[in-house]
């Protein structure tokens, strides 16, 4: 079910006021109308860290190599293409232990940050399952998203268009109008023209959500619906009702 939120107004051209030059020369009806959709993505994104630490840097090395080598071979195994897979942001650090052994001990610390791009998501719990299996594996996190994108946003908008012009429809009819031409569209709500004539509800001008769904900490073994929306402001022309 689409969530709908109306703002409507009629503004009469005939003022005598100083702000009058400003306003149309014609009354106008403005309507907000909104579009929702849950579209299952198509293609993935896995985030993580390998941490390593040793109190030996050639065995720390050495860890951090095995585990990369494992996710290169676990991930050929899924077919991901290796410019699928991008290792970035190797870091080494040295510290020293507490203090409760005597005498005290360096420890080296390797990490690096893993990005994998899953382009068929029937191979996505195959491809997680081993993955968490890993040592020296954490931080995991995981996006996705819809390679039309672009398109299913567009038709939203098409869908939001229609929407706010059955509602204006509605109202000049019943305030015994009919609809004139379209004189505004906005991707974004009209939110100054409403402010300046005081008519803006507290509540109309709130953050949609975001449309990119990104988990971390959450089931890293799901493929959710991404939930798109699209909210178009639209302002129409308001003239008499033709006389027959």
């Amino acid at each position: 079910m689409l969530k709908l939120i109306l703002s409507f107004f009629i503004i009469l051209a005939c003022t005598n006021n100083s702000d009058a030059s400003q306003l149309p020369e014609y009354p106008f009806i403005h309507t907000s109308g909104f579009a929702y959709a849950k579209v299952q993505p198509d293609f993935g994104e896995i985030l993580f860290e390998i941490n390593v630490i040793d109190t030996d840097p050639d065995v720390a090395f050495n860890n951090a190599a095995a585990r990369i080598t494992d996710i290169k071979t676990l991930l050929a195994q899924q077919n991901i293409a290796e410019n699928d897979i991008v290792i970035r942001d190797l870091k080494r650090s040295v510290s020293k232990t507490d203090g409760s052994q005597s005498p005290s001990t360096s420890l080296v610390e390797l990490s690096s940050n893993i990005y994998i791009k899953v382009r068929d998501l029937s191979h996505w719990q195959a491809i997680m399952l081993p993955i968490l299996k890993l040592k020296n594996l954490d931080k995991f996190g995981t996006a996705f998203d819809i390679s039309e994108r672009g398109k299913i946003e567009l038709d939203l908008a098409g869908e939001a268009i229609k929407d706010a012009q059955r509602k204006a429809s509605s109202l000049v009819n019943i305030a015994g109008k009919r609809l004139g031409a379209v004189m505004a569209i906005s991707e974004s709500r009209i939110k100054s023209l409403g402010s300046s004539f005081g008519v803006v509800s507290e509540n109309t001008y709130s953050q949609d959500g975001d449309t990119r769904l990104q988990t971390v900490g959450e089931d890293l073994l799901r493929v959710p619906p991404i939930k798109l929306q699209a909210t178009i402001d639209v302002m129409f022309e308001l003239k008499p009702k033709s006389i027959k």
